[in-house]
């Protein structure tokens, strides 16, 4: 048993290169879908959390009559078993020169129901103090004790507090309905509180009651199930009130939760699509380092055959190495993802919407099913390639596997252009296809990578054209370029990654083949150049793919994003895209040199025989 752990180690030592890359790009895809995958719901955790917080109003009851709330209707909501508690106010809007005001005159603006959180100052003592919203101020930049005047009336009243309505966290502010019209006209620049006992308009009528339902218990705001039990009340309200005089504001009729929620819903989109695309080119990637792994070791797999040892034995030291891997991968991805990505990205959000504390809350679907496929994936990769080489005999493993042999290609049937190409561009041509794994996992790779990165470039260009447009298409640009930015990054350590390992498959597949460059005189830069082409052949063809890739991945993506188009892409990103993956495989060349360079001749041209 000693030996045979000492030969798990040796094989770690042996691969440790080919197994950090495989944790790394398994780290990378699960980092990259567990933290997307969690922004949306931790988000909406977020406020949801808040709205408890501040009890927020599971209905509003409008009433549609000048009169306002009887006292009946008032008494009969009281004594209902429905409801658990319910304030009552009064809303007007108007316009008062340039400015489109709402008032709320409320019976206790230190209501318990839709808090209103005192961010400065205090809340009035006199008949002539006021508070005003925080979203409101936003505009017309209000300080503490300012004085303005309100419905026209010769009278001055002094800005005592600042609050924050937490129904309105939209920083766009709520919708003015025009009360000539009885339609939407522009937004509400101007929102003054203050209360009914300490106002001049004690005679306005009660016109808004908030309403929270019995035996919700904690809500969760933005669950299906919480809004089909909000339209269950509602419809034993209209039972219990009629619906003629009344109309029912659930809060999905609430302008900043709609918007907020949109937005949750674009940026799901986003973080679905992705990550798919994302977590089948780590795979394949992973896929082909360990077959090359195994292959590699034949002789070792050989060796202890003949000394007797089981095949599910051996099987289960490979198996052991990769579920390894795995683990470490798993516990670093969801790590970065769960913690990092939705920190980093939380703040844009600050440009559409004032942010509650972020949740500590977790959503670690996403990422433990990445983990778990991606696992799955590598095991099932690795059982079946051992199996493989496990069937043969003893004496067969011990022998190097013999490389394909060279054929001719169809460019060499073109004589027009062959003959007119040097020996170097022929010979590396003819390895290109020769080596047909290598070749299609490289340029799948690059393809991949490249998409992922216009893709993403794309959606942040189309964020610039719609935030052009002003509005609350100003506040979607930050956050959709947060989400962009993460994915171009990503993509580009993919890629980083995935060449370089596929880069060093090959080196090690070639040893041989590069020591006799060495032996026939070849300069150190010509043997660099001989590989570094074969490389650049494959990724041009593969960044030439995936620009088309990556334009149908994002043609696609705007499509359940419901706005923008490819025609919003600016030319330059075509460029930049094909540029930023040139650069990072120039980059992945130079890191792999000095390998290339300090092959052992006189070992790699052993025979194996």
């Amino acid at each position: 048993m000693k030996a045979y752990w000492k030969t798990v180690l040796r094989s770690v030592k042996n691969n440790i290169a080919w197994l950090l890359s495989i944790t790394i790009i398994m780290l990378l895809g699960i980092s990259f879908v567990g933290g997307l995958g969690t922004i949306s719901p931790t988000f909406k955790d977020s406020y949801s959390e808040q709205m408890n917080r501040d009890q927020f109003s599971d209905v509003i009851i409008k009433c549609k009559q000048a009169t306002g709330f009887s006292n009946e209707a008032l008494d009969l909501l009281g004594n209902s078993p429905l409801v658990e508690s319910f304030n009552t106010l009064t809303s007007v809007d108007f316009v008062e020169g340039k400015n489109r005001l709402r008032l709320c005159v409320y019976d206790d603006l230190k209501t318990e129901i839709n808090k209103l959180a005192l961010l400065e100052g205090r809340y009035p003592e006199n008949e002539n103090e006021v508070l005003v919203e925080r979203g409101s101020n936003r505009h017309t930049k209000y300080a503490l004790n300012d004085k303005i005047t309100l419905l026209g009336m010769p009278i001055e009243y002094t800005i005592v507090g600042i609050v924050g309505n937490p129904q309105i966290f939209d920083l766009n502010g709520e919708p003015f309905i025009n009360t000539n019209t009885g339609e939407v006209d522009g937004s509400v620049n101007k929102l003054v509180y203050m209360q009914r006992d300490q106002s001049m308009f004690p005679f306005l009528p009660t016109t808004d009651v908030h309403v929270r339902f019995a035996g919700f218990g904690e809500r969760d705001y933005f669950s299906e199930d919480y809004l089909a039990k909000v339209n269950e009340g509602v419809e034993g309200l209209k039972t219990l009130l009629g619906e003629e005089n009344y109309a029912f504001l659930t809060v999905e009729s609430c302008k900043s939760y709609a918007l907020f929620d949109n937005y949750c819903d674009k940026v799901s989109v986003i973080t679905l699509i992705f990550p798919v695309f994302f977590v089948v080119v780590a795979a394949l990637v992973v896929m082909t380092t360990m077959t090359r792994m195994v292959e590699e070791e034949r002789p070792i797999l050989g060796c202890l055959k003949s000394l007797g040892m089981q095949d599910g034995k051996i099987l289960l030291k490979y198996l052991l190495l990769i579920l390894i891997s795995c683990f470490i991968s798993a516990m670093g991805g969801l790590s970065i993802g769960f913690l990092v990505l939705p920190s980093v990205i939380y703040p844009a959000f600050e440009t559409m919407f004032f942010l509650p504390v972020m949740s500590k809350n977790f959503y670690t679907l996403s990422g433990v099913l990445a983990s778990a496929l991606m696992t799955i994936v590598v095991v099932l990769v690795t059982f079946f390639v051992c199996r493989n080489e496990l069937h043969e005999k003893p004496s067969e493993l011990l022998k190097a596997k013999t490389p394909p042999s060279g054929k001719k290609i169809l460019l060499e049937k073109i004589p027009f252009i062959w003959s007119r190409l040097s020996f170097k561009y022929k010979s590396s041509i003819r390895n290109v296809f020769r080596y047909k794994k290598h070749l299609l996992m490289t340029i799948l790779s690059v393809t991949g990578g490249t998409a992922l990165v216009f893709a993403g470039f794309g959606v942040l260009d189309v964020a610039v054209a719609m935030g052009a447009k002003g509005g609350s298409y100003v506040g979607l640009k930050d956050a959709t370029g947060a989400v962009a930015a993460v994915v171009i990054i990503f993509a580009l350590l993919l890629c980083v990654f995935v060449i370089y390992n596929l880069t060093n498959l090959n080196i090690g597949e070639r040893k041989k083949e590069i020591a006799t460059l060495g032996v026939l005189g070849y300069r150190e830069q010509e043997t660099l150049g001989y590989i570094y082409r074969e490389i650049w052949m494959m990724s041009i063809v593969g960044i030439v793919l995936g620009i088309f890739l990556g334009m149908a991945l994002l043609k696609f993506v705007l499509f359940y994003l419901e706005f923008g188009a490819l025609s919003d892409v600016k030319w330059y990103t075509y460029l930049l895209s094909s540029i930023c993956v040139i650069v990072f495989v120039g980059v992945t060349d130079i890191l792999l040199a000095s390998k290339i360079l300090k092959i052992d001749m006189t070992t790699s041209l052993k025979s194996n025989e």
